[in-house]
């Protein structure tokens, strides 16, 4: 069990996410999803398509005047026009009401599988240079990204890069929060788990929240899960660092018109 074993902390969070992509992997959870089909026509369009089809098969043996093919095919074609246009009034509505009740997400996901276009495609266009130079190179725009947050970033004030600035600013006989020297208890985890919201892009370990969110039913940390998040969170809280797994950030840009 990990949560038992001596690792180092940064080996015990890889080891955590390893095993739930391993865990994922053997109940077949990472399997794509059958295809589905949206059923357009109606089952009146489907007889007279089968009812043209005969006609047709008729029509090539010399069986059947070309008159009752052409009006079977012109039936047919109608009916298929018709479920059609009943089909994307049918999405229209379905678009309205998403709007209606402020359900971006539906809405959204809707668009995409209409444009066929997500975050990845968006991100992944044309980007300009300092010097107004369009880059398409991948290795190009990642270095121009890299340069772009790096300045967003920069500590300008100097007030982030050391202590020595506020030593002499904070007194040294002070008092201080008793509770700091305190270990994380099972609750404080639980209660920080329950105000993580659902439905968000996981992080670059690819673990969405939901999962970490099994373990807040427990009112005691007694599953291997359980045990090993308390685990690596008062390690971090203890030593003050952070997993080097954990420090990847995803940013994803976002154009503006």
């Amino acid at each position: 069990m990990l949560a038992e074993t001596e690792m180092c902390l940064n080996d015990l969070c890889e080891s955590l996410i390893d095993t739930f992509w391993d865990q994922s992997a053997l109940f077949g959870t990472l399997d794509a999803p059958g295809e589905t089909i949206n059923k357009v026509l109606s089952k009146i369009t489907l007889k007279k398509i089968k009812k043209r089809r005969k006609k047709f098969r008729k029509l090539t043996k010399n069986n059947c005047p070309i008159s009752e093919y052409a009006r079977a095919k012109s039936n047919a074609d109608q009916s298929i026009k018709a479920d059609r246009k009943a089909q994307h009034a049918k999405l229209h509505k379905k678009i309205t009401d998403q709007i209606l009740n402020n359900d971006s997400k539906s809405y959204w996901r809707y668009i995409k599988s209409i444009t066929g276009k997500s975050f990845q495609s968006i991100a992944d266009g044309p980007v300009y240079d300092k010097n107004k130079k369009l880059c398409t190179e991948k290795l190009e725009k990642i270095k121009i990204w890299t340069n772009h947050f790096s300045e967003l970033a920069k500590d300008t004030t100097g007030n982030s890069r050391c202590a020595d600035k506020w030593e002499k600013l904070i007194s040294s006989d002070c008092d201080y929060y008793p509770e700091c020297d305190s270990t994380i208890v099972w609750s404080d985890i639980t209660d920080a788990l329950r105000d993580t919201p659902n439905n968000k892009a996981p992080g670059a370990d690819g673990v969405p929240s939901e999962v970490w969110k099994l373990v807040m039913a427990e009112p005691s940390p007694s599953s291997s899960l359980a045990k090993l998040i308390h685990k690596i969170i008062n390690l971090m809280y203890d030593t003050g660092d952070i997993p080097k797994c954990l420090e990847t950030s995803v940013v994803v840009p976002v154009p503006k018109k």
